[in-house]
């Protein structure tokens, strides 16, 4: 997948890495972290930004929307440019296993979870990641549905609250 940063540059995003980074704000053990050049990043009401949307962004970018989350650290691009020249970026490894959670339970109960990805941010996904509609993807069997998804969906380390609006 490719997306056009802010200066201009065609920026290759990567699948997301097999386990989270240490610093990803998704990570319990992380949460109201200090101490670091962005303590910001661990807060409540940031998780809920990057959940939901951010007030400096276009309503409706958050995660939860189906927008896709480049992760901060080893990935030196993101919507807003590129640092050293890079021009590759990763998926975030932590809000990747929260969307697949999301799919997971949505595939079993044919409604998205409470406070979860949203009805068009669930589609979004399915579009983008599987080229299914959704009608097809929960047509698909539990175990077919397992085998799209991240290996870390059962990692307890790694959740989208509670936090603050």
């Amino acid at each position: 997948m490719q997306f056009a940063a802010s200066d201009g540059k065609a920026v290759t995003l990567n699948e997301p890495k097999p386990t989270p980074c240490s610093e990803c704000p998704w990570r319990v053990g992380n949460w109201g972290k200090t101490g670091t050049d962005n303590d910001e990043f661990y807060t409540p009401q940031r998780r809920f930004q990057m959940w939901d949307s951010h007030p400096d962004r276009r309503a409706g970018t958050g995660v939860r929307h189906g927008t896709t989350m480049v992760c901060h650290q080893g990935a030196p691009c993101e919507a807003g440019g590129c640092k050293d020249g890079s021009t590759v970026a990763y998926e975030c490894t932590g809000a990747r296993i929260l969307v697949d959670r999301e799919l997971w339970w949505f595939h079993g109960e044919g409604k998205p979870a409470p406070g979860g990805l949203t009805l068009d941010g669930i589609a979004r996904v399915i579009q983008n990641r599987f080229g299914l509609s959704v009608e097809r993807f929960r047509a698909l069997s539990r175990p077919e549905v397992r085998a799209k998804l991240h290996d870390g969906i059962g990692d307890g380390e790694i959740s989208r609250g509670p936090y603050v609006a």
